[in-house]
């Protein structure tokens, strides 16, 4: 068993099923476990007898409330101290990250230098010296440590970004370096005049819905009005390209709820996904560019499929894709890409093990597509800084194929205004977190796309209410400024250098 010491600034209601604790075994593989908050102890037991970390989402003051972890740690009767843990993990994803981009070789004056060694000191002195004095040098340490971090991320996306652009206006390469594209998903209840010209001159391609609870709400009933408006207009009168999905949503915002009752039969709900992947395919498939044909399946949120099953539904959905639109390029979608739901839902199986499985019962597809979504209260939402959403791409390049961000977002407003740090999550905040994490996202080669996760705010959401790029009443917040010129960068190849830090980002 681990066992994590709390202190005055971490605490945490007394519970035996939180949903702000996870645990992680080797290559940050999340695990079974049983988390325990009691006397002032976080106590995790585990599925297995090796080394594990704790992640844990809490409130870190001025950063505001995020996920952070510990490194892997053996079992000892001896409590660790939770903040000091936390600390030695982000030092250690600190040190690896600047070998791996390669800025060892940094002066000793510079400022990313000169704040890693800020942050040893503090680390050095809650190692040393006693209560109270090392729980406050560990959260000194981890503050500074947060805000160095996001400084290095945004340094080396400044970088290879430049790069990349230079490379896309390079006459000798251009055959074989293409321009990232940035889109967003039109919203799937709702077409209208106000709606395409908000959507129309903003982006490079159109994020078509197909959510299988609207199209049929009811068993047998179906309704493609909003849907067939979208793809129209996007081919027909906007003239670029339509990205459709996903087809097969088992995320629970898109299972329509009839479906519910067949929970526990995998065949019927087989057959009626086939159904409707063939409907929706069949119906579009002249006008799509590129299909989503499945996505968060293996998290089990609404089935409990084996993981025999997820592979089985995944090859359904593709080759049915492939055979109706055989020239269609094809992406696999992962919700909640940090697999936080394994340690509660023991059925379900994390995104980097569904995707080798996937790979190896020779499923084809192109690519992979991540939902990059934080700061409400859904699964798999809480909040996570640069650091964190850079070593996550990374994890998934080893797969050596195409990278699409199919849904990023955060809100311009919390959904509980008395919950802490409520302020955090403004207009503002938005803007900046859409620009530190699309010119996060564009720095990596393979990354090839980038999709805003709602066009306007829908209080009738299930999902970020407040998310969107226009307000309810049509007009512009700064977020959707931001993105156009982003565009307009890449475009024009003249992207700006920014250091403006985005919402929760810590800067003292």
């Amino acid at each position: 068993m681990l066992r994590f010491r709390l202190d005055d600034r971490l605490r945490f209601e007394p519970t035996d099923t939180p949903e702000w604790a996870y645990v992680l075994g080797k290559e940050s593989l999340t695990i079974p476990g049983q988390i325990v908050c009691a006397e002032g102890e976080i106590r995790v037991r585990k599925s297995v007898g090796e080394a594990a970390a704790l992640a844990v989402r809490a409130d870190f003051g001025a950063a505001g409330e995020r996920t952070l972890q510990t490194c892997l740690l053996p079992d000892r009767e001896a409590p660790y101290s939770l903040a000091v843990e936390l600390v030695r993990h982000r030092l250690m994803l600190i040190l690896a990250k600047l070998e791996d981009w390669n800025l060892t070789d940094l002066p000793a004056d510079h400022e990313i230098m000169r704040g890693l060694d800020e942050v040893r000191a503090n680390f050095t002195r809650a190692l040393i010296e006693d209560e109270p004095a090392s729980c406050q040098a560990a959260h000194e340490a981890l503050g500074r440590a947060v805000a160095l971090s996001e400084s290095i991320v945004r340094a080396h996306a400044e970088r290879q970004l430049r790069t990349r652009i230079r490379a896309i206006g390079d006459p000798d390469r251009r055959s074989s370096v293409s321009a990232p594209m940035i889109g967003c998903l039109a919203p799937p209840d709702l077409f209208g005049e106000g709606l395409t010209r908000a959507f129309r001159g903003s982006f490079d391609f159109l994020g078509a819905p197909v959510s299988w609870n609207i199209i049929e709400p009811e068993e047998g009933k179906f309704s493609f009005v909003s849907s067939d408006k979208w793809i129209a207009w996007g081919v027909q009168e906007a003239s670029i390209p339509v990205v459709a999905g996903p087809v097969l949503d088992f995320a629970g915002r898109s299972v329509p709820s009839w479906l519910h009752i067949w929970e526990h039969d995998f065949q019927s709900v087989r057959e009626f996904a086939f159904e409707h992947a063939r409907r929706v395919v069949t119906r579009y498939r002249k006008a799509v560019t590129r299909w989503i044909p499945i996505s968060g399946i293996n998290t089990n949120e609404v089935f409990s499929f084996s993981p025999d099953q997820m592979v089985d539904m995944t090859r359904l959905a593709v080759l049915l894709t492939r055979k109706i639109h055989q020239n269609a390029r094809v992406t696999i979608e992962v919700d909640q890409p940090f697999g936080e739901h394994v340690t509660t839902n023991h059925k379900g199986v994390t995104p980097l093990m569904y995707l080798q499985m996937v790979i190896e019962s020779g499923v084809p597809f192109e690519s992979i597509g991540l939902r990059l979504q934080f700061g409400d209260a859904c699964p798999g939402h809480s909040s996570r800084d640069l650091m964190q959403i850079a070593a996550l791409l990374d994890s998934f390049a080893q797969f050596d194929k195409s990278v699409h961000i199919t849904a990023f977002g955060v809100p311009s407003a919390p959904l509980d205004a008395n919950e802490p740090h409520a302020d955090l999550w403004t207009e503002p905040g938005q803007a900046a977190w859409l620009t530190d994490v699309a010119r996060l996202a564009l720095s990596k080669p393979y990354v090839q796309s980038i999709c805003w996760q709602s066009l306007y705010d829908n209080t009738l959401a299930p999902e970020f209410r407040h998310g969107g790029l226009f307000r309810a009443d049509g007009t512009p917040k700064p977020a959707a400024r931001k993105a156009a010129e982003l565009r307009l960068g890449i475009q024009n190849r003249t992207l700006a250098v920014t250091t403006t830090p985005a919402a929760g980002v810590v800067t003292q």
